[in-house]
Parts: C-alpha cells; structure tokens; sequence
C-alpha cells in the first residue's frame, strides 16, 4: 500500500517525520506532494531513503490543485493507499485505524485526530467517484458516504 502525503505541514523536517512514522510501521512507498520548491526531497535524504529501499516520489503542486486533482494525476500507479493531511498522523494509533479498514472493507476509512481528519485510506474503488467531481473531500466523499462506503475511525487526545 502506497502512502501519499499532502501535509498542511509542507516542511522537509514534517514530511521526514510523517515517512518515518509509516516506516517503522513496514511501509516503504510514498508519493509526496508539496507546494514548497524548499521540501523537494534533498539528495541527502534521498540517497539515505535509497539506501534503505525506501521509495519517494516528490511531485509539485499548484495551490489551486485539490486533493482529486492530484490524485487522478497518480491515479495509475495506486491501488489501496493512505493519504495523509497532516503531520498528527503520528499521534495517531495507525494499527487500530488499519483494523477499521479491515473491518468494515470500505471504499474510504477516514482517520480523525482531535477532531480533524488527518489521515484515509482508499481502496482502488475511489476512482469511480471522480467522474463528475471537483474536490475529494466534498463531493467525493459526501457520495461515498450516501453509498455507505465510508468508515471513520477517531481519536481524541
């Protein structure tokens, strides 16, 4: 399972921390989008990810891209994946959000932290939804919720 990662956070230093995080949880491809030219990945770290068979592909967005539009734009490379909104991803108990998943076997598992949603999981299936769509977490989710697709796991801290 792929993790992508569009951080509010768009900083070299959260961005590390976030792929550290699903690192030591046996995860090893990520897809990064940034607005910030500063947090493309430095050579450094690359060759460090490299060197331990981690894969990062660091893609520049546009502020006025949303969440569908970049996705669709990846759309052929992802299967199941975890997309990440925010570096509170790792106050999170990811084990127990991956069980939600697992459970309920939902198009979208929507990860709640403080009341905010941080962190969903996706199945392929999403990509039905976009058809007609502009923005993931408006219309995409409002019709995968009214198909009863749509799982929440939350945390408060």
């Amino acid at each position: 399972m792929k993790i992508v990662l569009k951080l509010k956070e768009d900083t070299q230093k959260d961005t590390k921390d976030v792929i550290e995080y699903f690192v030591s949880y046996g995860y090893d491809e990520f897809i990064v989008f940034t607005e910030n030219k500063d947090n493309l990945i430095s050579r450094e770290l690359k060759l460090y990810y490299e060197n331990n068979q981690i894969s990062v592909l660091c893609l520049l967005r546009e502020s006025t891209n949303t969440t569908r539009d970049l996705l669709q734009k990846i759309n052929s490379s992802l299967d199941k994946f975890i997309l990440v909104y925010s570096k509170n991803v790792c106050n999170m108990d990811l084990d127990n959000l991956l069980y939600t998943y697992h459970i309920e076997l939902p198009i979208a598992t929507l990860g709640i932290y403080s009341g905010k949603m941080v962190v969903a999981i996706f199945d392929k299936e999403l990509f039905d939804y976009f058809d007609d769509a502009r923005s993931l977490e408006k219309d995409v989710l409002e019709r995968i919720g009214e198909d009863m697709e749509l799982a929440i796991y939350e945390e408060n801290k």
